[in-house]
């Protein structure tokens, strides 16, 4: 019964030791919490931060406390020695984690809000603390660290060889941070691996997909493979979907369907513009790659579906399908397609008057020799001062005629059913003009050869042409004159009969005849 007396101090004692690690740890739980919600993020992270240090605190405190005040004929010094340590050690931490956090606090408002690379800051932190506490444990407590310092040879092999992985990735995600190819929230792309940067520390980096979690990459994985970063300084991000279109469809139309189709994607920027672009030239369709841009906290991977969707509604409407390799048979008519395509060409020669003045026979024989040529926008069609002979019929579009002595101005415009060329496909004078389509344009060409055979089969051929040169050059001579009254004057007879006379001749020289 006297020992339990005696002991009784003891046991209360204790009872209160653990009573205050209890209200000590769920006080500074509540208070961290309490804390982190009332302040905002940055706050929140400083009380992160310093929550671990707290912890060994409020569990060093009380224990301290406790030796501080034990009688020590029960209790033994060692005992006290350990608190103390504890507490330092709790306090040090506690008081270094407040200066970290200060110090990286500080170097982001001077960088403008740019975050110290998280490995620098564990590398760092790590080398401060081992010093200190190397230190600590020499002048402190007297205690020899040399043989912690000094490793025999064999060891630093051994453990270097055990350690490759790992040193493989703190020196690669070193070097990674030193020239940053990417930075914590841009979208990249990385051995086959397409998401958002997580975390970045010294053994890898962490991406979170769009559509299926997170992939952790060891950070020797990321210095040995190349990276595709998507995210751009101003807080946008480029992607593109690639779509195989058919061949009989122009480039051109494709292009403003593509285009249309992006616009209807509100996530998708139209500032800058999304650019459609022909990347391949494959078995079954024209592979065509839309590129876009959007913000960098969307979804890349929803919005490549939402564009991939109003793409194929677009086409439907437009009445283009997607092509997919297969082999189909088509039984078409193809006299009857011929003939029309045939009427079609014998209306617009028709309607061009030195090649109406042929008879039925050589108007069917240039309409079956006739080329089509298809042009883009922008796309020079004939350069002024150029010595080639085709001549051309404007099946479909416009274009636009430009001279040296104008400028860049156009000094006029062609449509369906007008003609150029036909001077230099009869007499091969150069080019006295440049012609430039104004949109896409589908053009029928006569070559030199076709009209060479025409001129060697009809020996009258060359006069009637000779004429009819002749007698438009009179009219709008005629025309000129009645513009410009006095400062012009209408072309006489006798210069009409010259000039067919040399057109003559040099249709003759230039074919030979």
């Amino acid at each position: 019964m006297d020992r339990f007396w005696e002991a009784l101090p003891h046991m209360l004692g204790e009872v209160i030791l653990v009573s205050m690690w209890i209200i000590m740890i769920m006080f500074w739980r509540a208070l961290v919490g309490f804390m982190a919600r009332k302040s905002g993020s940055n706050e929140g992270t400083f009380w992160g931060t310093i929550s671990l240090p707290g912890y060994l605190l409020a569990a060093a405190l009380p224990f301290y406390v406790y030796c501080r005040f034990r009688d020590f004929d029960f209790f033994r010094p060692e005992v006290f020695a350990l608190a103390q340590l504890l507490l330092n050690a709790s306090l040090g931490l506690l008081v270094g984690e407040i200066l970290f956090f200060g110090a990286l606090r500080s170097y982001s408002r001077r960088k403008a809000g740019q975050e110290f690379p998280g490995i620098f800051r564990q590398l760092i932190k790590g080398i401060v603390y081992l010093i200190l506490i190397l230190s600590f444990l020499s002048n402190t407590y007297k205690i020899d660290i040399t043989p912690l310092l000094t490793t025999s040879a064999v060891f630093t092999m051994v453990l270097g060889l055990a350690l490759q992985d790992v040193l493989g990735n703190l020196f690669a995600g070193l070097s990674v941070h030193i020239s940053p190819p990417f930075k914590i929230g841009d979208w990249i792309k990385i051995n086959g691996f397409f998401g958002r940067v997580e975390e970045s520390n010294w053994r890898a980096t962490t991406l979170r997909q769009s559509n299926t979690g997170l992939v952790v990459i060891p950070n020797n994985q990321i210095s040995k493979n190349e990276i595709v970063n998507f995210s751009a300084a101003d807080g946008s991000m480029f992607y593109d979907i690639s779509i195989g279109l058919p061949y009989d469809v122009s480039p051109e139309r494709l292009r403003r369907v593509l285009l249309a189709a992006t616009s209807q994607v509100e996530e998708i920027y139209q500032r800058p513009a999304p650019a459609v672009s022909l990347i391949e030239f494959a078995d079954s369709a024209i592979n065509y790659k839309i590129t876009f841009r959007l913000s960098n906290d969307a979804s890349p991977g929803l919005t490549a579906s939402r564009l991939a969707s109003r793409v194929w509604y677009q086409l439907k409407r437009e009445g283009i399908s997607i092509p997919f390799p297969i082999r189909d048979v088509y039984l078409h008519h193809e006299k009857d397609d011929h003939d029309k395509t045939i009427e079609h060409r014998l209306n617009l020669i028709g309607g061009i008057d030195f090649l109406a003045a042929l008879d039925g026979k050589l108007r069917r024989f240039v309409a079956e020799r006739l080329e089509e040529c298809w042009y883009e926008t922008g796309e020079h069609i004939v350069t002024e001062g150029a010595f080639d002979t085709d001549f051309y019929i404007i099946d479909r579009g416009h274009v636009q005629v430009f001279v040296a002595t104008a400028g860049q101005k156009a000094v006029a415009e062609l449509g369906e059913g007008d003609f150029f060329g036909e001077m230099s496909l009869l007499t091969g004078e150069k080019r006295s003009a440049s012609v430039v389509a104004k949109h896409e344009t589908r053009l029928l060409k006569l070559n030199r050869d076709t009209m060479g055979r025409l001129l060697s089969e009809d020996a009258q051929l060359a006069e009637v042409l000779s004429k009819t040169l002749a007698e438009r050059s009179s009219r709008n001579s005629q025309l000129a004159a009645d513009h410009h009254e006095t400062r012009i004057a209408a072309q006489k007879p006798a210069e009409e009969s010259a000039a067919r006379a040399a057109l003559l001749r040099r249709i003759r020289g230039f074919f030979k005849l």
